[in-house]
C-alpha cells in the first residue's frame, strides 16, 4: 500500500444558476481524523454532510473545509422597507419635544435594523436542494483533489525515506565487514609484534614474552 501524507491543500470552484462559490480544503498532521467545516450564512445544513464526505475519504489528519460565496443572488438590490421606516418616523415624532437630543440623521435612521432590506426573493425547496447538491458536489471534488495531493506528497516522502534507508543499509554492511575483519587483523598484528620481539631478543624467557604480549593487548 502506498504511503499517504497527512498534509495537503486543494481548492475548487462551483456554480449553480447565479450562485458562485469556492471551497478551500487543507489537512495537517493529527493522530486521528478531526474534520472542521466552515460555511457561509444560510449553509449550516451542509456541515454534517460535509463531514460524511470527509470520513468517506480520510482516516487521519486534521481536515478543514471552508466555503466562501463569490456571488449570492439571495442578496437582492438595496430597497427601503417602507413599513419599518414609517414606524421609526412615527416613534421619532412622538418623542419630538420630549427628549433633549440632537435630531436624528438620515444615515442613523437607515442604519436601524429592518429599514434597509437587501434580501431577494426566497428560494423554493427544489432550488435549495439543487444548490446544496451542487455545493456538496464541488466539496467532494475538493476532497478528492486533497486526497490526491496527500498521496503525491506520500510518494515523494517514500522516495526520500527509501534513499536514506538504502544509505543506512550500506553503512551497516560496511560496519559488519569491518567488524568481521578485525579479529584477523589483530591476530596478524600480534604475530608480527611477537616475531619482532623474538628477533630482537632471541633468548627471551617465556614468562617475559607473556608479559610483553599482555602489554600489547
Amino acid at each position: 500500500m502506498p504511503i499517504s501524507s497527512m498534509t495537503g491543500f486543494a481548492r475548487t470552484q462551483g456554480a449553480q444558476g447565479a450562485w458562485r462559490w469556492h471551497w478551500e480544503v487543507r489537512s495537517v498532521n493529527s493522530r486521528g481524523l478531526d474534520v472542521r467545516v466552515r460555511v457561509a450564512e444560510g449553509f449550516e445544513g451542509l456541515e454534517q454532510p460535509a463531514r460524511i464526505l470527509a470520513n468517506e475519504r480520510f482516516t487521519r489528519g486534521a481536515v478543514t473545509a471552508s466555503l466562501t460565496l463569490d456571488a449570492d443572488p439571495s442578496r437582492g438590490a438595496v430597497r427601503i422597507n417602507q413599513e419599518a421606516l414609517q414606524q421609526v418616523l412615527a416613534v421619532l415624532k412622538q418623542l419630538e419635544g420630549t427628549v433633549k437630543a440632537a435630531p436624528p440623521t438620515l444615515d442613523g435612521i437607515l442604519s436601524l435594523r429592518g429599514v434597509i432590506d437587501t434580501q431577494g426573493p426566497p428560494l423554493g425547496e427544489a432550488e435549495l436542494a439543487a444548490r446544496d447538491a451542487a455545493v456538496l458536489g464541488s466539496l467532494a471534488n475538493a476532497f478528492d483533489a486533497l486526497k490526491a495531493a496527500r498521496r503525491y506528497e506520500g510518494v515523494r516522502l517514500d522516495a526520500i525515506l527509501k534513499k536514506h534507508t538504502g544509505r543506512m543499509d550500506a553503512l551497516v554492511a560496511d560496519a559488519e565487514r569491518l567488524a568481521a575483519a578485525q579479529p584477523e587483523q589483530l591476530r596478524t598484528r600480534l604475530k608480527t609484534s611477537i616475531d619482532e620481539i623474538l628477533k630482537a631478543r632471541p633468548g627471551l624467557a617465556e614468562d617475559r614474552l607473556a608479559q610483553e604480549i599482555a602489554l600489547m593487548l
